[in-house]
């Protein structure tokens, strides 16, 4: 869907579109479309349809919004029979719960909509926050709103936390990190990679089996703090990507963002530092670039995992 300059609104209709695409397998044409630019004819991939495509099903849909100051958006929309399918029972379950909770609330809108108790479009008159709390909210990345009951929405009440304090755990964690790399390497390609224990969801089982060797789950698993544990190797995986990158100049991992990276192993032994071992089509790359060690160190701070590695 291609639209014009209404920029959120704009993305909104498409996302609308995308969704009745992906439900009903039928692509829209545009039937008063009759004048479209020459210009835009060199474009193989891009199709400007006058009338409707019917198709056995679409799997998936792209959409990109562009606006002023390069400020844009891209979303991957994916077809339910192929999302859910990649949740394992105990996420899908949850998963299901939340939408009979959602479609319960839904229901109630309409009705209340229905008769007259409140209007369709619920327009709000007044900011999240109060001004007293407009600065620490906009500065504090983690401030959170909490929903009002009585109010209906979502907003910065008293009994809310928005008040930033300073966060030395990633400081501590780097100079952990630099203290413990061998600075024989230091130098040369470097990489470093800082992750959140929450960010790496360590409940999703197919995303652990597809980026950790059985070895590295066991370390994990039997960790007195497997979250950490789990951060912690995957930040090690993130940073020997950088550093053998940076080392060589060139991409040396060319699958893509979203390749699995069972293939970069960081082995723990009790007193020494993570070991890093290639397998598979990863080794063949970082042998013909050229790379001879790859070194790591890991350290845990706060609700942080750091990790720095040297190549050579």
């Amino acid at each position: 869907h291609l639209t014009g300059h209404p920029k959120g609104a704009a993305a909104a209709w498409m996302l609308n579109g995308c969704l009745n695409i992906l439900e009903t397998g039928v692509i829209p044409g545009n039937r008063n479309l009759d004048n479209v630019e020459d210009k835009l004819a060199k474009f193989n991939y891009i199709l400007y349809p006058s009338r409707p495509i019917y198709t056995t099903g679409i799997k998936a849909a792209l959409l990109k919004s562009f606006g002023f100051g390069q400020a844009g958006g891209e979303i991957l929309l994916v077809h339910p029979d192929y999302a859910l399918a990649a949740l394992e029972d105990k996420a899908y379950q949850d998963y299901v719960l939340r939408c009979e909770s959602r479609q319960v609330q839904s229901y109630r809108y309409f009705h209340e909509t229905l008769t007259g108790i409140a209007p369709f479009v619920r327009v709000k008159n007044a900011a999240p926050y109060t001004d007293a709390q407009q600065s620490s909210v906009y500065l504090n990345p983690l401030a959170r709103a909490s929903y009002d009951r009585n109010t209906g929405s979502w907003n910065f009440n008293a009994g809310t936390s928005v008040k930033a304090t300073p966060d030395v755990s990633v400081t501590k964690a780097l100079a952990n990190s630099v203290k413990n790399l061998d600075k024989s390497l230091v130098g040369r390609g470097v990489g470093l990679d800082v992750q959140f224990f929450s960010d790496v969801n360590v409940e999703n089982g197919e995303f652990i089996k597809r980026n950790l060797t059985s070895e590295e789950i066991r370390y994990c698993e039997s960790s007195s703090s497997r979250k950490s544990s789990y951060a912690g190797i995957w930040a090690a995986k993130e940073a020997v990507v950088k550093a053998v990158t940076n080392a060589v100049g060139i991409a040396v991992f060319d699958k893509g963002s979203a390749a699995p990276l069972s293939e970069i192993e960081i082995l723990r032994k009790q007193g020494q530092l993570p070991e890093v071992v290639f397998h598979g089509e990863t080794e063949s790359a970082v042998n013909k670039a050229g790379i001879k060690e790859v070194k790591v160190s890991i350290s845990h701070s706060g609700a942080y995992s750091v990790a720095m590695a040297a190549a050579n």
